[in-house]
């Protein structure tokens, strides 16, 4: 296979999920964001133009809780699209997308307009992380629809949660789908970069994309951000790997304890244990367990412990 020219350009090639780099093209480069909203939502009346609003959601810096990334628009139809990229899973993020998304659909209106000029907010959320581990799709949209009748709908708010991790693990994906182009762009760039650019040619906007992910098309200071976003990832990463390792210890520890002489006593000396190596988290558990509200994986998910711990919890206080 002939190398495309791609592969020749010398110097580092950055990654699309990083956030000086996903705003560089995403927030500065209308064709492309135009492109990947058409792509990723089925619009009667596609998107032809756009301008920028302020981000309200994003974090200032890399290692802050969630680390998110947004870009806001409006069409000219007065529509709202908010692309969030998320790399690190958080607590309550479902809720926390339903609120700010709520937030930008209600704030359209001035005092004294009418509520006929409300318009829809689209919510398009990339996520490295699960988010609904026990299903098998990788793509997720969530609308206002009647509970009987599903073709009955309220519109207003739309929801989009797109899962990286299951997406890389796709055997094939589909070179005549735009959105399966663009999620391989995410995950992989290095695709598109090994292979001759005729064979994607026809899709311009994302030969484009690929080309603004080599390092001459950021300035020293974008790349010094780059670098330090970077760090501050591992940073958070390494931390709550060693607060999970840390947690799941002292659980193991105080739980095998309880059962060996009694529950009320066994969560006491957990609870102890539990804090001398940073678990205020088992209380909160054990509440929410009892609640019912959320299912294991989801108080898995949201405490970053495994499903098996959490089973655990569960059988010792039922």
């Amino acid at each position: 296979m002939k190398p495309s020219h791609l592969c020749l350009m010398k110097g580092r090639w950055l990654n699309p999920l990083v956030d000086p780099v996903f705003k560089r093209i995403f927030g500065e480069q209308k064709k492309l964001m135009i492109s990947f909203i058409n792509a990723a939502i089925n619009l009667t009346d596609p998107v032809v133009d756009i301008e920028y609003l302020q981000p309200e959601l994003v974090s200032q810096y890399a290692f802050d809780k969630g680390t998110i990334v947004d870009v806001r628009c409006r069409d000219a139809n007065k529509r709202h699209f908010i692309v969030e990229m998320q790399v690190v899973s958080q607590a309550y993020f479902s809720q926390r997308v339903l609120f700010n998304t709520a937030k930008v659909y209600s704030r359209q209106l001035s005092s004294g307009e009418q509520y006929h000029l409300l318009q829809p907010v689209y919510c398009l959320c990339l996520l490295d992380h699960l988010f609904e581990p026990d299903l098998p799709n990788w793509l997720h949209l969530y609308e206002l629809r009647h509970v009987e009748y599903s073709d009955k709908r309220i519109e207003g708010i739309h929801l989009m949660f797109m899962e990286l991790p299951k997406f890389r693990k796709l055997g094939k994906f589909d070179m005549e789908n735009p959105l399966h182009l663009w999620m391989k762009f995410f995950v992989e760039p290095e695709y598109f970069k090994n292979m001759p650019a005729k064979k994607y040619e026809t899709f311009e906007e994302l030969k484009q994309a690929i080309e603004m992910l080599h390092e001459s098309n950021f300035t020293e200071e974008q790349l010094w951000a780059y670098d330090r976003y970077l760090d501050g990832i591992r940073s958070q990463y390494a931390i709550e790997q060693y607060r999970k390792e840390s947690l799941e210890k002292a659980l193991k520890d105080g739980l095998e304890q309880g059962i060996a002489q009694g529950m009320e006593k066994g969560l006491e000396k957990g609870v102890e244990k539990g804090k001398e190596a940073g678990i205020e988290l088992t209380l909160e558990i054990i509440r929410q367990l009892n609640a019912g509200k959320l299912s294991i994986d989801e108080i898995a998910l949201n405490y970053g412990m495994s499903r098996e711990n959490i089973l655990h919890i569960k059988e010792s206080i039922s």
